[in-house]
């Protein structure tokens, strides 16, 4: 059924509204990218200076301190970690998130230990209650905006509290990170036991000498670390995210400008088809007139 040139005209101004709010959200996610990734390259430098003390001073240690404050051992209790997304308008990013996720529980789970789950962001927590999942952690992230430090280091804490309350043996996360253009891959790592990593020959002096300092130093180091592995992760979610946000928002343009396209051309038609009209009435009025007058 051909529509009236008035209604095409109304259905055409409502699509192209729409453009100026999807490229205002991409700008918007364009700046918060920047952010994050501004913010991960910094990151990356504290952790490495983090990395070298805990190394320097986990030497001192004994065997089982050593365990003791790294939370070393087989433990048969692990939380997995989701960190998603907190509004949508980001394509399959949770989606793709979540199947590595249900990986990772499977195959804990089918080494015989327990699996527990866990997520950031709203957007997240809803797609993994509609699998069924009853997270023992949830919360939320900021929207469109880079998570600040202060508020994962509340959400670290709390999940140390976990793992020091025999709750939690060790704890895992699956994120996304920035791979090459657009594109983004999902990866997972361990954020409990924490592994200071290999010795080099250029770590610093550790400037305690009691035992007791020594202890309390460590644990300090410990909550430092297992806090930027924390955050490093939530760091490159966010710029995936982001990412993700300004792929979907280029390809709903791309979308929005072929629609009006395709109205523009049925909008020709239809006014053609008016005039058309319009014409053969005048053409049939004439007519009659000459027959009335012949008559």
């Amino acid at each position: 059924m051909t529509r009236e040139p008035i209604q095409i005209e109304d259905h055409l101004d409502a699509v192209s509204s729409l453009e100026p709010l999807m490229r205002a959200i991409r700008s918007v996610a364009e700046v918060a990218y920047r952010r994050a990734d501004e913010r991960s390259e910094t990151l990356d430098i504290y952790e490495a200076h983090i990395s070298r003390m805990l190394r320097g001073a986990t030497r001192e240690l004994s065997v089982p301190e050593r365990a003791r404050l790294l939370g070393e051992g087989t433990g048969q209790r692990i939380g997995v970690l989701l960190v998603g997304s907190e509004r949508g308008l980001c394509g399959p990013f949770n989606e793709q998130a979540l199947d590595t996720f249900q990986r990772t529980l499977d195959r804990i789970e089918d080494e015989g230990r327990e699996a527990s789950p866990l997520v950031l962001g709203s957007k997240a927590s809803h797609v993994l209650s509609q699998r069924g999942f009853e997270p023992t952690v949830s919360r939320s992230l900021p929207s469109f905006n880079v998570p600040p430090y202060v508020r994962v280091e509340e959400l670290a804490l709390d999940l140390l509290d976990l793992l020091a309350g025999d709750r939690l043996d060790g704890l895992r996360v699956v994120y996304h990170r920035p791979a090459q253009g657009f594109e983004y891959e999902t990866v997972e790592k361990d954020l409990w036991p924490i592994e200071p990593g290999a010795t080099d020959g250029d770590l610093p002096s550790v400037p305690v000498h009691a035992s007791e300092d020594l202890e309390a130093f460590v644990r300090h180091l410990v909550t430092e670390r297992f806090l930027v592995d924390l955050y490093d992760a939530v760091l490159h979610s966010s710029a995936s995210e982001q990412l993700a946000r300004i792929r979907t928002m280029r390809l709903a343009v791309d979308h929005v400008q072929d629609r009006e396209d395709d109205l523009r051309r049925e909008l020709q038609r239809a006014r053609r088809h008016v005039e058309t009209q319009a014409l053969l009435q005048v053409i049939s009025g004439f007519e009659a007139m000459e027959e009335t007058s012949d008559g």
